[in-house]
């Protein structure tokens, strides 16, 4: 839950009109919500998450969450953690153990 809630938070102070766009929301969201449309249009509601179709890992996605908020602060880390929510030597760790950057 703390992570859609800083993917949202992320995506508010990121976006730079009044409303939330979908380009706003970082990219994996957007495609996981587009595999689970195509299943369940298909008629495979029943989607579980053992079968890893429409998942990633939850690495996978701080992964990419962090690389999209790092990049569009132009690698501002002061930015990049006080909008993920991080210290920044929690960040630092982070980008370390992603191996995003010059850790």
């Amino acid at each position: 839950m703390r992570e859609l809630e800083n993917v949202i938070e992320s995506a508010v102070i990121l976006e730079t009109t009044n409303r939330l766009q979908k380009s706003s929301l970082p990219t994996y969201l957007l495609d996981a919500v587009k595999k689970v449309r195509r299943r369940t249009e298909a008629g495979e509601a029943g989607a579980s998450p053992g079968d890893g179709a429409a998942y990633r890992s939850l690495e996978e996605v701080e992964r990419e969450h962090i690389r999209r908020v790092l990049e569009a602060t132009r690698g501002n880390r002061t930015r990049t953690a006080k909008i993920l929510g991080v210290s920044r030597a929690g960040l630092h760790l982070k980008l370390k153990r992603y191996s995003l950057g010059d850790a």
